[in-house]
């Protein structure tokens, strides 16, 4: 099951979900985050946090797999430590992302702990330059639901 929540309150939506099993994607664009929050989401996969405040990763599940924290506030990824799980990851539009070989540099050390790491920045990370269509379907399963609120009534 995938969960959508734009301009949200993520902890509020997130705390009356049941069947926390069954949750495999959960999508969280614009919801003024400054930290990860607590997943308590044993199937989680796939885990989209872009266009929010964070810097710092703290509560990342170890079963993500796919991962965009697109346009956040990342300066630094030397003390990240990402999920051994990791295949995917978008760090675009963060400042990081500007630094001299920030693509080698990050590759390099996500390989460390993630054998199966294969795309940075919807590139293959056996190419520089080529952009690599990314096939998530996978991760897609029977129901959609999507929380479009604008502010904090739930």
């Amino acid at each position: 099951m995938k969960i959508t929540i734009i301009k949200s309150n993520i902890e509020k939506v997130l705390s009356q979900i049941e069947n926390k099993e069954q949750i495999i994607n959960i999508t969280a664009i614009k919801c003024n985050l400054d930290k990860i929050p607590i997943l308590d989401f044993p199937n989680l996969k796939v885990l989209d946090l872009s266009y929010n405040n964070i810097s710092t990763f703290e509560n990342l599940p170890n079963t993500i797999e796919y991962l965009n924290l697109q346009n956040n506030q990342f300066e630094y990824f030397e003390e990240l430590e990402f999920p051994p799980s990791l295949v995917y990851l978008n760090f675009n539009g963060n400042k990081v992302s500007t630094k001299i070989q920030y693509r080698s540099k990050l590759i390099k050390k996500i390989k460390q702990t993630c054998p199966e790491f294969k795309y940075l920045d919807n590139v293959s990370i056996k190419l520089r330059y080529a952009e690599m269509p990314i096939n998530i379907s996978k991760f897609d399963h029977i129901m959609d639901f999507t929380y479009e609120m604008f502010g904090d009534e739930i």
